[in-house]
């Protein structure tokens, strides 16, 4: 059977006219692909674009003509599940009918499932070192696949990084700013060590209840609240205020001892002395926290504490202190009661740093700050996430969502 198959995604569009032999590509006749931009800006606004839209319709028209040349016994269009999802993808159907073409909606676990077998073709399993990776990378999202070569998918996890949603998300001038490709990079970087982070540290909340006693009243801070973070990830918590969010994570620092519930690390309560200096928390007001006579002391506080020598507490404080932005020969010998306030927040950030600690509790982290100061703390906090579980209280979700890998809400 001699077949065309039209295959419309985020980003291009591609044919392929092929004689097709008990499901083998036996001679292949016509290939082609066009850039057409379909899902140009629809991770903010959730339509295709209508550009391209257009681009698509005026490109299939025109293989059509070639298609029919060939003399194609069958005609098979196939798309993207953006198409499907998106609010005006009945105006791309509308337009293929009109060309009499049908369209089908390939979903994500079917395509990985395709790029799985297109990938590992002809690789003998007998010879192969083991299980086969393969990452297919589309426009909205990246599957990644493993399985026997030539064999069966054994898992996919799907990861949300694409050209078209990293763009529309960051890379907004042509050619991208330096600070644009930073965030954007910070950005896979989060959501790779979430998704390959599953054999890191996990820290849980289970079924966690908590009550204030107040005179004669008593108030649920938390009833039955549940939250799991491994290293690697990024959890955002939003809430109105007095919601237990604070409290939530006082839990998990091991600060607050719930009246039902466990807080653990890999199973082991967080106030188990195994634990200690695994968990750094950030209060609302960290820099009402620091104590010492000069910056660098403050910092190297954490490392000298949990058992490092003076030198390496004062080596992973200087780290510390260039990681949020702050030059140790500068800011180092300086009091820390003599700071802006963006300074002293660095500074306290820069304290929990210099511990390495698994994960990290932060409370308003970008509270009070100008939006040079929030743009240094987003960045430093996705950051972390390359060694850490970030978990992070906000009232302002929005700035931390496009990093985050789960995001829980109180009501």
């Amino acid at each position: 059977m001699r077949a065309a198959v039209i295959d419309i995604g985020t980003v291009t569009t591609r044919l392929l006219v092929a004689e097709v032999v008990d499901g083998v590509i036996t001679e292949e006749f016509l290939r082609r692909a066009e850039i057409t931009d379909l899902g140009d800006g629809m991770t903010t606004s959730g339509r295709l674009s209508e550009a391209g839209v257009e681009r698509v319709c005026t490109v299939i028209t025109e293989w059509l003509a070639q298609v029919e040349a060939l003399a194609v016994d069958e005609v098979y269009c196939v798309a993207t599940s953006a198409a499907r999802d998106a609010e005006n993808g009945a105006e791309l159907v509308r337009c293929l009918d009109e060309l009499g073409v049908e369209m089908h909606i390939i979903d994500g676990e079917r395509e990985a499932g395709y790029a799985f077998v297109g990938a590992t073709y002809g690789i003998d399993e007998a010879t192969a070192s083991g299980d086969a990776i393969v990452a297919d990378v589309g426009g909205g999202s990246t599957e990644i696949v493993t399985g026997v070569p030539d064999g069966a998918v054994q898992e996919r996890r799907s990861i949300d990084i694409g050209s078209r949603r990293l763009t529309d998300m960051f890379l907004h001038d042509d050619p991208p700013t330096a600070e644009q490709i930073d965030t954007c990079r910070e950005y896979i970087r989060s959501c790779l060590g979430a998704s390959c982070g599953a054999t890191g540290a996990t820290l849980v909340a289970d079924n966690v209840s908590v009550t204030y006693e107040l005179g004669d009243q008593h108030i649920d801070a938390l009833r039955d609240v549940s939250v799991s973070v491994r290293t690697g990830e990024l959890v955002v918590v939003q809430g109105p205020t007095g919601s237990g969010k604070s409290t939530l994570l006082k839990v998990l620092a091991g600060l607050l001892k719930p009246q039902a519930g466990t807080a653990t690390l890999d199973g082991v309560a967080v106030t188990d002395a195994s634990n200690r200096g695994k968990i750094g928390l950030m209060f609302q007001d960290p820099e009402s926290a620091l104590f010492g006579e000069t910056v660098l002391e403050d910092v190297a506080f954490g490392p000298r504490n949990f058992g490092a020598s003076p030198q390496a507490a004062c080596e992973a404080a200087e780290e510390a202190l260039r990681r949020v932005g702050l030059d140790p020969a500068a800011f180092g010998e300086r009091s820390p009661f003599h700071l802006s306030g963006g300074e002293a927040r660095r500074v306290a950030v820069a304290g929990i740093l210099a511990f390495a600690p698994q994960f990290i509790l932060a409370d308003e982290p970008t509270a009070g700050l100008d939006d040079a100061g929030r743009t240094l703390m987003i960045k430093t906090l996705v950051d972390m996430t390359r060694t850490s579980g970030v978990v992070i209280v906000t009232h302002s979700p929005e700035l931390f969502e496009p990093y985050a890998t789960q995001v829980v809400s109180f009501d």
